[in-house]
C-alpha cells in the first residue's frame, strides 16, 4: 500500500469531522441570530417526537428556526428522547442545548387525561416506568382515603379522585408519590374552585363526583357536558333510569356494549337499576363537575351521541326513537 493510500482515508474522516462541526457553528448561528438570550423550562412528554420538542423550543423562544434544531439533532444520530422536565437555555449554543435535552431528566412529567378509570391510568403509567407498577394497588388505601375533604363523607375507593393533569415527580419515586400528588391536587381544586358552589337540589359532593365521572365519559364537548348532565339529573329527579353505556362499560372494561350486555345484573347496570351507581366510574376533569354542579337547564329526557360525537336531544321516547331512525 502506498503512501497516499494509506493516508486519504485519515483526510477524509478529518474532513467529514470538520465539515460536520463547522455545519453545527453556521446552523447554531442562524438558529441565534437576534435571538434574546432565554432560560426556559421544556416538558419531553412521554411519546414526543423531536418534531414535537422541536416546536415547543420554537414557542419558548429558545431557537429560532425549527429546521434548524431538527438538523442539529439528526447529525447527533436523533438519539432516544427521554419523558421529564427539563430547563434549557440557549446561552451556550444550539448544540450544547441539543445535548442537554438528550440527558435523562432528574424528573418525569405524567400526563393523566380525563375520564379514565383507575385501572387505565395504571395501564398508561406502566408504560412509563416501572416504578409505577403497583399504581392501582392505592385504590383503596385507607391512609389516602383519609386525605379526603370531609364533605365527601365515608368513601372506600378513590375512583374519581385521582384528579386528571400533568405531574412531575422523581424518577426514583413511585406509585404512592404520585397517588399522593394527585390526592393533594384533588383536594386543592375542590377548595379553591367548588367547595364554595352550591350543590344540585338532593345531591352531595360524592353523588356529585359520581354523576360528573358518567357525564365524562358521555360527552365531549363543554356545551354536551352540560346538557347531558342536565338530561341525568331530570331523570335522577324522576326516578328515571340513567341508561347509560359509560355505566355498563365500567363493569364489562369494554367501550362497545352489547345487547347482552343491557342484562348483566349489576349495580354498575342502570339500565336495570335507578340511581347513581355505587362509585364514579372514571376521574373526571373539573369541567365536568362544574358541568353537574351548573348544567343546562331544559325538558330533555335522552340524547343519542351518532359515530361522529354528534348529540342529538329528545323530550320524549318518541322523539329518541326517531333520533336513532335518522341517524343510525
Amino acid at each position: 500500500m502506498n503512501y497516499l493510500s494509506r493516508v486519504a482515508p485519515r483526510l477524509r474522516v478529518d474532513w467529514l469531522g470538520s465539515l460536520i462541526g463547522l455545519t453545527l457553528i453556521v446552523i447554531g448561528s442562524l438558529a441565534w441570530y437576534r435571538l434574546p438570550v432565554v432560560d426556559q423550562e421544556i416538558n419531553v412528554e412521554y411519546g414526543d417526537s423531536f418534531e414535537i420538542v422541536s416546536a415547543k423550543l420554537v414557542d419558548a423562544g429558545l431557537v429560532r428556526n425549527q429546521l434548524v434544531a431538527k438538523l442539529v439533532y439528526k447529525l447527533k444520530g436523533s438519539p432516544e428522547l427521554h419523558q421529564g422536565q427539563y430547563l434549557l437555555s440557549n446561552r451556550k449554543g444550539i448544540d450544547q442545548m441539543i445535548d442537554d435535552l438528550l440527558v435523562a431528566p432528574a424528573s418525569l412529567s405524567v400526563t393523566i387525561p380525563e375520564g379514565l378509570r383507575v385501572d387505565e391510568q395504571a395501564q398508561r403509567l406502566a408504560q412509563i416506568s416501572d416504578n409505577f407498577l403497583d399504581f392501582q394497588d392505592y385504590l383503596k388505601d385507607p391512609s389516602l382515603i383519609g386525605q379526603l375533604p370531609e364533605q365527601f363523607g365515608q368513601v372506600e375507593s378513590l375512583e374519581g379522585f385521582f384528579f386528571p393533569d400533568t405531574y412531575f415527580i422523581g424518577v426514583d419515586q413511585g406509585s404512592r408519590e404520585l397517588a399522593e400528588l394527585m390526592i393533594e391536587h384533588f383536594n386543592r381544586t375542590f377548595e379553591n374552585e367548588l367547595s364554595s358552589l352550591e350543590l344540585p337540589e338532593d345531591l352531595d359532593w360524592y353523588q356529585v363526583l359520581n354523576l360528573a365521572s358518567i357525564v365524562e365519559k358521555e360527552a365531549r364537548t363543554s356545551q354536551d357536558k352540560r346538557l347531558i348532565a342536565g338530561v341525568f339529573l331530570n331523570r335522577l329527579r324522576i326516578g328515571m333510569k340513567l341508561d347509560s353505556d359509560a355505566t355498563i362499560n365500567y363493569q364489562t372494561k369494554v367501550v362497545a356494549t352489547s345487547a347482552s350486555d343491557l342484562k348483566i345484573d349489576s349495580a354498575y347496570n342502570t339500565y336495570l337499576y335507578a340511581g347513581l351507581p355505587p362509585t364514579p366510574i372514571s376521574n373526571p376533569g373539573l369541567e365536568s363537575v362544574l358541568a353537574v354542579i351548573s348544567p343546562e337547564t331544559s325538558d330533555y329526557f335522552y340524547f343519542l351521541a351518532d359515530p361522529n360525537g354528534e348529540v342529538y336531544y329528545a323530550k320524549t321516547f318518541a322523539e329518541h326513537q326517531a333520533n336513532i331512525e335518522k341517524h343510525y
